[in-house]
């Protein structure tokens, strides 16, 4: 069973749509709404007036500032009064940044997980490797008995330590190994559409207390020998160029927020204090 993330609910709730649309699709639509957000937020909260203003005061300072060069009272007099404002510019700014870029910052934690991969295709041929420390001499094994029946082995590379599968019917899969009487797995997701996707497993890394990559870490004690598991995923937009240019799920989220967000600035009225 996948640990509970919250950030996880807006995804998982529409993944159901990618049975009938591309997951990029879905991104689309998160953006769309995201930028109305940010468009809102600006609407209401930001006042752009009362930041110009603050900026006209501490250039006008700094010539003051040059005027009195001699007189070191009146020098500080001013640095104090510049500290001043440049705390309230500070202020000014964060009242309509912070609730733009801690939703974001929470999507995008989510987003990593379900729109940089696409799952393996049933009957598909994928790769498993784990990365080792430098120095370590015994190599991990395979545990073929509890291998599950959907997942198929075909060879392996014990100098590489990579081995080779073939995945069955869709779902969620786990792969076991030994290292020194030590047992971790991998995860392996089979399927189509939107599907939450850790690609490495590494040892327990602070971030976890807030979010999940959804399968179990590898222990603790083989952190002083192994580095991580590595299952090779295909990026969503894999064999997709636009002009020589292949985006991942991150540039084409940012760029199409960028285009709603200059498009729904054009059609939504400002209010008086507010620009975009």
């Amino acid at each position: 069973m996948r640990p509970f993330n919250l950030l996880d609910i807006l995804p998982e709730s529409l993944s159901f749509l990618t049975g009938f649309i591309h997951p990029f699709f879905l991104l689309g639509m998160f953006a769309f709404f995201l930028s109305l957000w940010t468009i809102l937020v600006f609407k209401k909260l930001g006042n752009r007036r009362t930041i110009e203003e603050i900026k006209k005061k501490i250039r006008i300072l700094l010539i003051e500032m040059r005027l009195h060069q001699g007189d070191l009272k009146e020098i500080f007099r001013i640095q104090n009064r510049i500290i001043l404002l440049n705390l309230r510019y500070i202020r000014a700014s964060l009242i309509f940044t912070l609730p733009i870029i801690i939703p974001m910052m929470f999507c995008l934690i989510s987003f990593k997980g379900y729109f940089a991969y696409k799952p393996i295709g049933s009957g598909e041929i994928f790769t498993l490797k784990i990365v080792m420390k430098a120095d370590t001499v015994i190599n991990p094994v395979l545990d073929k008995k509890s291998l599950p029946t959907s997942i198929h082995f075909i060879e392996e590379d014990p100098l590489l330590n990579r081995w080779v599968f073939r995945a069955g019917e869709a779902g969620r899969y786990t792969i076991a190994f030994k290292y020194k009487d030590v047992r971790f797995t991998k995860q392996v997701v089979v399927g189509k559409g939107l599907q939450k996707i850790s690609p490495e497993n590494t040892t327990k890394r602070r971030f976890d207390v807030f979010y999940n990559a959804g399968e179990t870490r590898l222990p603790s004690s083989l952190k002083g020998s192994i580095e991580k598991v590595v299952l090779h995923y295909e990026p969503m937009l894999s064999g997709v160029a636009l002009f020589g240019w292949r985006p991942g799920w991150f540039s084409f989220f940012m760029l199409v927020f960028s285009l709603f967000v200059l498009v729904n600035a054009k059609i939504f009225p400002k209010s008086r204090d507010s620009e975009i």
